[in-house]
């Protein structure tokens, strides 16, 4: 269902045909010291979305872009589980990139919310991750709780976990099940 919402709207809905059509052309780079890879990824469509001004005033100054009544006429979205819409994310970093949207405008804030994205994560599962991004770290839209989906194992992390052989693989987990990358240097943060 998904994917049918990702191809409907491209046609009529300009700014995620661009969004798409600049995701075609990204320079990737991948840096790797040996315990783990980071992918740099140059777009420079996306600067509207990671240079997005997200001091409390300029968040008072916008309307919300994930609000349902701010939405652009051309976008759909579905209606996930009576609380959340799955809509197309227009400025993507992934070949089917997601953003999913509380129906109601609210911090962005994973407390109080956990169970909502394990749902999300065996909901998706097994072609897509679902992840989130806290207000803090790279959310354009701090001020509206929302997770973002993608295919599944194409984030450098996820990926690294299943390689075999790989100082940094590690089992494989039941789909949407909850688990810790122990001994890594990196630190999730919420």
């Amino acid at each position: 269902l998904a994917l049918d919402l990702l191809a409907q709207p491209q046609a009529a809905w300009p700014q995620l045909r661009e969004g798409y059509r600049a995701l075609a052309s990204v320079q990737v780079r991948e840096l790797d010291n040996h315990e783990y890879a980071v992918r740099l990824q140059f777009n420079p469509l996306r600067v509207v979305s990671s240079g997005a001004k997200v001091d409390p005033r300029s968040i008072q100054a916008r309307p919300c872009f994930l609000c349902v009544e701010n939405l652009p006429p051309p976008q759909q979205g579905i209606r996930y589980r009576e609380e959340f819409l799955v809509l197309c994310n227009p400025a993507p970093i992934f070949s089917q990139h997601y953003t999913i949207s509380h129906l109601q405008h609210q911090p962005q804030a994973l407390a109080g919310h956990v169970e909502t994205l394990l749902q999300l994560a065996r909901d998706f599962s097994p072609y897509f991750t679902v992840f989130y991004n806290g207000p803090k770290c790279g959310a354009s839209a701090p001020d509206h709780l929302h997770f973002q989906a993608c295919p599944r194992r194409v984030i450098p992390a996820e990926t690294q976990m299943y390689e075999p052989g790989s100082p940094r693989a590690w089992p494989p987990p039941d789909a949407g099940s909850p688990f810790r990358s122990g001994g890594w240097r990196r630190r999730p943060c919420c």
